[in-house]
C-alpha cells in the first residue's frame, strides 16, 4: 500500500522551479521521514492526497499543473477573461481563433478545476 500511495504521489507532484517530477525512492524517504501512517482500510489515492498535504508542509513540492482547453464564441470573450480572472487562472499557454470561436489552453491548478 505504501508502494502504492509513493507511486501516486509521485505522479501528481513536481519541483517548483524546475516542474521534474520526484523519484519514487525520494518520495518513499519523505514518507518515512514525516511517519506517515498507512491506513489498510482507506484507498490509496485518497491517502496520497492527505499526504501531500503533510509533504508540502515541510518540502518544496507542488501538484502538477492540468492542461485545460476553453473554447467560446468571440461575442463571450471579455466575459470569460473576466471570470478566468476571478479565479486566479493566468497561466496562458496559447490560443486558436477560428471563425466565430475562440479556444484557449491554460495550466492550472487541480484545486481550481471545479
Amino acid at each position: 500500500m505504501q508502494a502504492d500511495i509513493a507511486t501516486i504521489i509521485a505522479e501528481k507532484c513536481v519541483h517548483p522551479t524546475n516542474s521534474r517530477h520526484f523519484t519514487l525512492e525520494s518520495i518513499k524517504a519523505a514518507m518515512k521521514e514525516i511517519h506517515y501512517p498507512v491506513k489498510l482500510d482507506q484507498p490509496a489515492k485518497r491517502q496520497a492526497l492527505e499526504c501531500i498535504k503533510l509533504l508540502q508542509k515541510r518540502y518544496k513540492l507542488i501538484r502538477a499543473f492540468m492542461k485545460i482547453r476553453i473554447s467560446f464564441p468571440k461575442v463571450a470573450q471579455e466575459d470569460i477573461q473576466k471570470r478566468l480572472e476571478d479565479i486566479e487562472i493566468d497561466h496562458f499557454e496559447g490560443e486558436e481563433i477560428k471563425e466565430k470561436e475562440i479556444s484557449r489552453v491554460y495550466l492550472i491548478e487541480p484545486a481550481k478545476y471545479r
